[in-house]
């Protein structure tokens, strides 16, 4: 079994989907950070102040919601799919995640897109793409922490239209890769992006369900 970890709420066909095509014949379980929480209770989440506000659909709504006041309610659906038998867990979100208490690999993507990019781009300089703009200042510390020379443009997952504009923010040829810097951004978009800026393009979430594929196996 896989455990998926979302950071809003359960269910998300669409992760579920994706996951299917590079994880076959696998189980799929899936819980949301925010499951079970009332709307005052998730009102309350947004309105607390932070430095990285996450970008997380909540029952179908997109809300933005501080990544440390998540981080807790994360371990726990964490925890809870290792102790009922996943054989490793993927975290749904690109910012990045502590050290989860937990006895099965837990799949971070604010890991492994730097591990890959430092592979990919010798000169360490890339492209950011954010899905909001309370989340580009905090993505561009968090990317240059990681040791990288980072131009951030910021284009919601949802809307096609903010595409052409912030790919021309990111046709500069020294940067060497570009990298769609959310889950919900699909391959659709990064073909686009990949098509109007001219940089290579990485998308997080088909890097994570391949990954997830490989370590889980068939």
């Amino acid at each position: 079994m896989l455990g998926l970890v979302t950071l809003g709420t359960s269910p998300r066909p669409d992760f579920e989907a994706l996951f299917r095509r590079y994880v076959p014949g696998v189980e799929l379980r899936l819980r949301g950070a925010c499951d079970g929480l009332s709307q005052e209770e998730i009102d309350a989440l947004a309105a607390i102040p932070g430095d990285y506000p996450a970008f997380v659909g909540v029952n179908g709504v997109p809300r933005e919601i501080e990544l440390s006041a998540l981080q807790p309610l994360a371990a726990k659906h964490v925890e809870a799919l290792a102790a009922a038998g996943a054989k490793a867990i993927v975290i749904l979100g690109a910012p990045d995640f502590p050290e989860f208490d937990c006895d099965v690999p837990v799949i971070r993507p604010g890991r492994i897109m730097p591990a890959i990019a430092g592979a990919i781009a010798q000169t360490r300089r890339i492209g950011i793409v954010t899905p909001i703009e309370g989340q580009a200042a905090a993505a561009k510390v968090k990317w240059e922490a990681d040791g990288f020379s980072v131009k951030v443009a910021v284009c919601s997952p949802y809307d096609e239209s903010e595409v052409e504009s912030a790919a021309a923010q990111l046709t500069d040829p020294d940067l060497e890769v570009v990298i769609l810097d959310g889950m919900s951004f699909n391959s659709e978009m990064r073909n686009r992006f990949a098509e109007l800026s001219g940089r290579p393009t990485l998308l997080v979430q088909t890097l994570v369900a391949r990954i997830a594929g490989e370590l889980i196996g068939r």
